[in-house]
């Protein structure tokens, strides 16, 4: 009776001590989930120009510059960040720099600091979409353009252009091609000079330049024909723009016969008092509208894909957002209607 009496007891004792082990387990995940820093000093609070970030694995987030408690962000590894604030913390052995940033679906805001930031064009960013597979992991992607598919925003360059967000999407391992420069048009011939070194500007030149590589492509996308609109751009009446996009066009046939060619038609635009330009006529007697059908019209009669972000995303750029949509509130996209743009036109091309 005695030996049953200790063998209970030590029985008791033996699940008390597993239930205080499960007990502190919850507490320790808690207390992981809620990382206490030490004191330190927040200077030097700016804005900064949007820019996209992924999260380095075990990233904290914190509600405020401070960084006196954060919670773990492992959670959301595969969400893109962009950035709006920065600042300066100064702890008792280093200063760090520390930004704020929101959550591409704009669901989360937190302080983070920098060196837990990683580029989102890193392999190891996976973001490639379902319907993918391994059909784009090789594709040869080249881009034709104007500032728009080379991440102007109207101010400076963002890294992450809608051609860079496609390839991360299609899951394309190689970054995608880029042949765009700004204030380039379908009518001309120009160069430019970037930083000493002479480059190709209008559609015409990048094809000649370029006639060597563009063989070797499977995919080229145009994006094109803003510029043109632009009074006083020099283009001509839409005929004559018409005729000079057909002929770049077939050139870029001839050189490369087997290739897909996709015809992007212009982003909606608006006047800097924010009027939406689409039945605005230039001063060659065309509105932004008809620019669009006549480019659709050629692109169709040349059997290319014509793309457009009015069908594929309605809501991107709207009378209602373009104030956000567009970083210069007139033309250019933001980094994150950038990413948009990647996404809609990789989720349309999987689907084609």
């Amino acid at each position: 009776m005695a030996d049953e009496m200790v063998k209970g007891f030590k029985w008791i004792g033996l699940l008390g001590m597993m239930l205080l082990v499960l007990g502190n387990g919850h507490a320790t995940d808690a207390q992981a989930a809620k990382k206490a820093t030490k004191q330190v000093t927040v200077s030097n609070v700016h804005q900064v120009a949007s820019r996209a970030y992924a999260l380095r694995t075990g990233t904290y987030g914190y509600s405020a510059a401070s960084l006196k408690h954060g919670v773990t962000l492992n959670h959301l590894s595969k969400t893109t960040w962009y950035c709006h604030q920065a600042a300066t913390v100064n702890g008792q052995t280093q200063k760090q720099e520390v930004l704020q940033l929101t959550s591409a679906n704009k669901q989360h805001t937190y302080w983070i600091l920098k060196s837990q930031l990683r580029s989102v064009m890193s392999s190891s960013f996976d973001l490639k979409l379902k319907g993918a597979g391994d059909k784009y992991k090789t594709a040869k992607i080249r881009f034709f353009g104007d500032s728009i598919p080379d991440g102007w925003n109207g101010y400076r360059f963002y890294p992450t252009t809608y051609p860079v967000w496609l390839g991360k999407y299609l899951g394309d391992e190689k970054r995608v091609s880029n042949y765009a420069f700004p204030d380039a048009r379908i009518v001309g011939r120009r160069w430019e000079d970037v930083n000493g070194t002479q480059r190709p500007q209008d559609l015409a030149a990048v094809i000649k330049a370029r006639k060597a590589s563009i063989p070797k492509f499977n995919m080229i996308f145009i994006h094109i024909g803003t510029n043109d609109y632009t009074p006083a751009s020099g283009s001509g009446n839409l005929k004559n723009v018409m005729a000079h996009l057909k002929t770049n066009v077939q050139a870029i046939r001839r050189l490369n016969p087997t290739a897909k060619i996709y015809g992007i038609l212009p982003l909606t635009r608006f006047s800097g008092t924010g009027v939406n330009k689409n039945d605005v006529m230039n001063d060659e007697g065309y509105t932004f509208d008809q620019l669009k059908q006549g480019e659709r019209q050629t692109y169709r009669k040349l059997g290319v894909h014509v793309v457009d972000f009015k069908t594929l995303a309605p809501n991107l750029i709207t009378s209602g957002n373009y104030h956000v949509a567009l970083a210069d509130h007139r033309l250019h996209p933001s980094a994150e209607t950038a990413q948009k743009m990647g996404y809609a036109l990789a989720n349309w091309i999987i689907k084609k």
